[in-house]
């Protein structure tokens, strides 16, 4: 595929940033946190652009990262990235780690009505993203649902 000297461009001027952080989320003015284990990860590949190389990284599993954002403070793109996460997760999963790290099932707890209330609006912003998407809300209220009842 040829593409356009124009797009050439502006392709060569998109930049990946990663952030590097303390294994540890800290919730604002609270004793609560998330603390990621070091030890357990996943490697992952990211390509360069029109490269053969791939930058290598090490990241956590993804039922780490979801139920990370469960506690997180509810913003469409917090509410986006728990759709997408808990779309591939093993719920269950999900749960045990929440349960394990510290007190974070208080913040869970704390923020799951939100969570819900925000994607079950149509023509939201999180509702929209989500259906764009190809998230089935229903499905995915079940299984917030799922973890809220778990957690009580």
């Amino acid at each position: 595929m040829d593409i356009p000297e124009k797009l050439k461009s502006e392709i060569e001027l998109i930049e990946l940033r990663i952030e590097i952080s303390e294994p540890i989320i800290k919730e604002y003015e609270t004793h609560h946190y998330f603390e990621f284990n070091l030890n357990n990860y996943v490697q992952k590949d990211i390509e360069y652009h029109n490269k053969s190389k791939a930058l290598s990284v090490n990241v956590p599993p993804i039922e780490h990262m979801a139920a990370n954002k469960l506690g997180l403070p509810v913003d469409y793109k917090n509410n986006y990235d728990v759709a997408v996460l808990l779309r591939e997760s093993d719920i269950e999963e999900v749960i045990r780690v929440i349960i394990k790290s510290d007190d974070w099932h208080a913040m869970v707890i704390k923020r799951l009505p939100k969570l819900i209330g925000r994607i079950n609006i149509p023509g939201g912003l999180e509702h929209t993203l989500a259906i764009n998407s190809g998230i089935d809300i229903k499905e995915h209220i079940g299984k917030l649902r799922q973890i809220e009842k778990a957690l009580k």
